[in-house]
């Protein structure tokens, strides 16, 4: 039913004007409530455009990397030249020390790597301290110890694509943290400023810390 056939109804039952004036501004209040949640969502893409109103998965994440006051958390597949793709994000922690990144990322045992977990974790910060870090403070890194095990049939990887501010807005997107990725493949994904949705996400990261599935690579 639209908002003419319940006039409508309430001009046929006789309503009284106090009746028809809380009508109309619960009416009015549902429409400011639909125009924010709408306004709070924005799809956004890589790769060639096909149509207009669509943000870049760059764009996006530099939003949330620069929107962030206190913290950022940031999931990822693959990681590739990340000294250009998390450049911005080193020098927001340059330039505020009262700010918290972690950074949760996949580890992968290769077919046929035989090595023990501590060998694959220490050559895993090594290159990225020395290749994807752009330089600065470190965040706080994370793994999943699942994707080291030596049974191939209890490996899972960490394939969550996310990046948070704080709890005010998150982007959840196809994209890895590649410049590829940023750039050129076709992508897609969601830039949401809904504060519950952001809290729900960061919150669901932060309990798999807790709980210990996900765990601190040292650097």
């Amino acid at each position: 039913m639209d908002d003419r056939q319940v006039l409508a109804n309430l001009t046929d039952l006789s309503a009284s004007l106090p009746l028809v004036v809380w009508m109309l501004r619960a009416i009015a209040r549902e429409r400011q409530t639909a125009e924010k949640i709408i306004a709070a969502v924005e799809p956004v893409a890589s790769g060639p455009r096909v149509v207009s109103g669509l943000r870049e998965t760059a764009e996006a994440f530099r939003e949330v990397i620069d929107r962030a006051q206190r913290r950022i958390v940031i999931t990822g597949f693959a990681l590739h030249n990340g000294r250009s793709v998390l450049r911005r994000l080193s020098e927001r922690m340059q330039g505020s020390p009262e700010l918290e990144v972690l950074l949760c990322l996949d580890i992968s045992r290769q077919p046929g790597d035989t090595s023990d977990e501590q060998s694959l974790i220490g050559r895993f910060a090594e290159k990225f301290r020395a290749s994807e870090w752009p330089g600065g403070r470190f965040p706080r890194l994370f793994y999943d110890p699942r994707s080291l095990s030596s049974e191939s049939t209890a490996r899972s990887v960490l394939h969550a694509k996310v990046a948070a501010a704080d709890h005010s807005c998150v982007l959840v997107s196809s994209a890895n943290l590649t410049e590829s990725a940023f750039n050129r493949n076709i992508e897609i994904g969601i830039l949401c400023s809904i504060r519950n949705v952001t809290a729900s996400v960061v919150e669901h990261i932060d309990s798999l810390i807790r709980v210990g599935m996900l765990l601190p690579v040292p650097l």
